[in-house]
């Protein structure tokens, strides 16, 4: 496929965004369960040691233009192991479109009983939207063109969430909604379409046994809905060895027929603070036949002097 066809994709892609279709809208991460916080304000403070979490993703690897995003958060508890507290900085680009964001979260524990808890998270965010439509790379059509810059004038969004993250012993179960509010982003004035923030809500669940000496298995799912799109999923399944390598395979719903990823994961606990973890998605859909896969990195510091596993220290 030539450079042309690549970006007339990448314009049709664009365009979609800023269009009346309820579409899943929000970036997406392998490591999802390493990486609750962006998900759940209630997860904040919930391994009760506090740590900061960093991914960057580069989707598509050789398609111009594709999505990239980075990600820095922190949780920690506040004042009590009841009491958590969260901040998240968050950065996307695809094509055209740059959003930068940011968030702070509370939760409290209802319950607060060993090996037990029942959170209740609320979060607020703000996101910076833009458009960068004097890229020579990508903008291929005449830069008058009113579907590319009739959008709001308005570059800040605020926007509130909340959630709720159960824990028990090591199963988890969290269901959440990080943006509540439908924001008009801008109006597309040739066709009267409106381009809007779409909320979404997110189920996620897991259970980690063991299965041999120094071996647990981990399985994680995380459930996406947005209104008007089809229901996905990211599913998971992870060996832990002596609480400090893990490998795991994956699968994302959506896409193709045959779904839209297949995944593999590989992290390591270096000590007793410091992890990191790579990721590296397969596409099922179409876009492989101009790009190859997706490849994730993740850096996790914990607060603490006990030797777990990235998932939860607890």
């Amino acid at each position: 496929m030539t450079k042309y066809i690549k970006i007339g994709i990448i314009t049709v892609v664009c365009q979609l965004i800023l269009s009346a279709t309820y579409a899943q809208q929000e970036r997406h991460y392998t490591q999802f369960f390493v990486n609750k916080m962006s998900l759940n304000p209630a997860y904040a403070g919930e391994d009760e040691i506090g740590s900061i979490t960093a991914i960057y993703r580069n989707q598509w690897l050789g398609f111009e233009g594709a999505p990239q995003s980075q990600l820095v958060t922190l949780n920690t508890p506040l004042f009590s192991s009841r009491v958590g507290f969260g901040l998240g900085v968050f950065h996307s680009k695809i094509g055209l479109f740059e959003t930068w964001d940011a968030s702070m979260a509370y939760s409290y524990d209802l319950i607060n009983r060993n090996n037990r808890s029942l959170r209740i998270g609320i979060q607020g965010s703000i996101r910076n939207f833009n458009i960068d439509i004097n890229n020579p790379t990508i903008v291929t059509t005449d830069p008058s063109d009113p579907s590319l810059i009739n959008v709001d004038g308005a570059k800040y969004y605020g926007n509130f969430g909340m959630g709720l993250y159960l824990n028990v012993n090591k199963f988890y179960f969290g269901i959440s909604s990080p943006r509540f509010f439908s924001n008009t982003i801008g109006v597309n004035t040739t066709t009267n379409i409106t381009a809007k923030e779409v909320p979404h809500v997110y189920l996620m669940t897991g259970l980690t046994l063991p299965a041999a000496q120094n071996i647990d298995v981990q399985t994680n799912v995380l459930g996406k809905y947005v209104d008007g799109a089809p229901f996905n999923m990211d599913v998971n399944v992870n060996l832990i060895f002596s609480k400090a390598l893990t490998l795991g395979a994956g699968y994302r719903t959506g896409g193709d027929k045959y779904g839209d990823a297949i995944e593999g994961i590989v992290q390591y606990l270096f000590s007793k603070k410091i992890g990191i973890g790579v990721a590296y998605d397969y596409s099922l859909s179409e876009i492989s036949n101009v790009a190859s896969g997706s490849i994730e990195g993740l850096l996790r510091i914990n607060f603490t002097n006990n030797k777990n596993n990235l998932k939860n220290p607890r």
